[in-house]
């Protein structure tokens, strides 16, 4: 009998880790997250569709689709970050919407 097989399979700190709440309560947000963040590509390619006819219509893009689709590409983008353990800040509607004010923004405004 060697001295690998008298440790334990699972040592102490990953059974603490294990039993640690915050960790779990973090699954479920990565989740929720993830039916968001699926949800709004299809909110978004509604939106561009949408877009693209009125511009077609119209000649000029839509102000207020225009805003919007910046507030929904941040809001992508938080959900990314907070999905890759970038960011400990949750994303809607855990916090605000993003309104566009982000350096995500294009620097000509």
């Amino acid at each position: 009998m060697t001295n690998d097989e008298n440790k334990p399979v699972i040592n102490e700190e990953l059974k603490a880790r294990l039993k640690d709440q915050n960790i779990w309560i973090h699954l479920l947000h990565l989740l929720l997250y993830g039916v968001a963040f699926f949800l709004s590509v299809w909110i978004l390619l509604g939106m561009v569709i949408l877009h693209f006819i009125l511009r077609l219509l119209t000649g000029e893009p839509n102000p207020e689709l225009q805003k919007f689709g910046k507030s929904m590409s941040i809001y992508l983008a938080q959900i990314i970050q907070f999905a890759s353990f970038n960011s400990d800040e949750k994303p809607f509607p855990l916090s605000e919407w993003p309104n566009g004010s982000s350096p995500l923004n294009d620097e000509e405004e």
